[in-house]
């Protein structure tokens, strides 16, 4: 499987359990932090979000990822590290981000992932538009 990977649509929880399987056969791994972002009713004035339309610059997505995953790695001292984010619409309950990292110790991999969660959200060109119940929207 790739380190970062864009899906269309909502993300199977079966890719995680496909991680852990991949990963569990190295012996110098002690713990897999794993982060899921499962789209949210968000109330938006009288209108709750029915889903989130995600719009991903996938090849500058590509190039900071893979930047930014290279210094977590060295700055946390990581094995491993996933990224798999849906693209096009994502109904409210499915996931749309899967964040998989594996290292020797519990600590590393927590503190990697508390810092690669900004660098998705503010740094990856990766845009949210809201659709609302009446079929509106806006960027979120």
């Amino acid at each position: 499987m790739k380190n970062i990977q864009f899906i269309e649509g909502p993300l199977s929880t079966s890719l995680v359990s496909e991680l852990i399987e991949l990963n569990k056969l190295q012996l110098s791994t002690g713990a897999y932090t794993i982060f899921c972002g499962q789209v949210r009713a968000d109330q938006v004035e009288l209108q709750k979000v029915k889903g989130i339309e995600y719009t991903i610059y996938e090849s500058m997505a590509n190039k900071i990822l893979d930047e930014q995953l290279d210094q977590l790695k060295s700055l946390y001292q990581i094995q491993h590290i996933n990224v798999i984010h849906s693209k096009g619409f994502v109904a409210v309950g499915e996931l749309s981000v899967i964040l998989f990292i594996t290292s020797a110790h519990r600590n590393q991999a927590l503190e990697a992932q508390q810092a690669l969660l900004p660098i998705i959200k503010f740094e990856v060109p990766i845009w949210k538009k809201e659709i609302l119940e009446d079929a509106s929207f806006r960027w979120a």
